[in-house]
């Protein structure tokens, strides 16, 4: 069987790389995965709306592709501030992927709406509730939006 990296040192350095990126992200649990998945799919539906609009510029997308990485360097820094904390556990983390999951899945549903899909209200309704009850955390907190 052949692995993806054959030499023991470009493994190790490999394995080292993304451990380390695991542990800035606080391990990769079910809001990680759902976060990450969102983000594609949203610049996915970009894309297509980009396409549609005859509007697709690599500038654009590459900017894109930027405030999407700010978003995870933004989880990162609330997984600094839980282990700075010290509360024993992922308090700010989960607040900061749950205010980009609702963020995501609204653009998402703005996308697919400018591609003519129609959109189930429930779902819109949601993702209102969950933006709105991590902007109440945040503002409980004190932080400034």
């Amino acid at each position: 069987m052949r692995y993806l990296i054959d030499s023991p040192i470009l493994s190790g350095i490999f394995t080292a790389v993304i451990g380390f990126f695991t542990w800035l992200f606080g391990g990769w649990d079910t809001l990680m995965s759902v976060l990450v998945s969102l983000m594609a799919l949203d610049y996915l539906t970009g894309l297509m709306v980009a396409y549609q609009n005859k509007g697709l510029s690599s500038s654009v997308g590459l900017k894109g592709l930027f405030k999407k990485m700010a978003e995870l360097v933004v989880v990162m820094v609330a997984v600094q501030i839980d282990i700075a904390t010290n509360q024993g556990g992922a308090y700010f983390k989960n607040i900061v992927c749950l205010m980009f999951i609702a963020n995501e899945g609204l653009s998402i549903l703005e996308n697919t709406g400018n591609l003519g899909v129609p959109l189930p209200e429930a779902l819109t309704k949601a993702l209102k509730q969950i933006e709105n009850k991590t902007e109440t955390q945040n503002e409980s907190e004190g932080e400034i939006k």
